[in-house]
């Protein structure tokens, strides 16, 4: 029969243990100035006429009618709507989750070599992002504007989460070194 042991588990693990709680809360202390920045209703226009500029650029080689003014889009035939992208349409959330874990994860990488892999993955995820408008509402005029919203809360809001957790997956299991096998 076998038994478990809290001490033996934690004396046998202690290292693996200590790694994870420090991911934790450098973590957790990372997420704060994202909840000061959500509380406090912050605008981040920079990132936002970024991404406008991304987005209208990409409907305008499309072929859409489409015409910015400041951070909206408005489209004519046939959706004849706007859309508006505001700071969380501009996906800095992902983006700072991504820097967060990248920051937190403890593998033995110069600062020099994870800056790079954390600006390679906001690019990324920025990207992803702009692919992300796009098809949403390419979506709703193929389909109609009521499937905007559905593509939007179902597929991408879960893509982008999925995105960041695939993103920092890679990035640590190409530069943390695998563990050596046991023979």
């Amino acid at each position: 029969m076998l038994m478990f042991s809290a001490a033996k588990f934690m004396s046998k693990n202690k290292k693996k243990i200590l790694k994870l709680v420090r991911f934790l809360v450098v973590f957790n202390v990372l997420a704060i100035p994202m909840y000061a920045i959500i509380l406090s209703d912050m605008q981040l226009q920079p990132l936002q006429d970024a991404t406008t500029s991304a987005v209208y650029a990409a409907f305008k080689l499309l072929g859409y009618a489409a015409e910015r003014s400041g951070t909206t889009i408005a489209f004519g035939a046939p959706l004849y709507t706007n859309i508006v992208i505001d700071t969380d349409c501009a996906a800095w959330k992902s983006m700072y989750a991504f820097a967060a874990l990248m920051l937190a994860t403890p593998f033995a990488l110069g600062w020099e070599k994870r800056l790079k892999l954390i600006l390679l993955g906001v690019a990324a995820l920025f990207v992803l992002n702009v692919v992300r408008i796009v098809s949403t509402v390419a979506v709703a005029v193929s389909f109609g504007i009521g499937w905007l919203d559905v593509v939007h809360t179902v597929l991408w809001r879960e893509g982008m989460i999925l995105a960041v957790v695939a993103f920092w997956f890679l990035a640590v299991r190409r530069h943390a070194g695998r563990p050596k096998s046991k023979k």
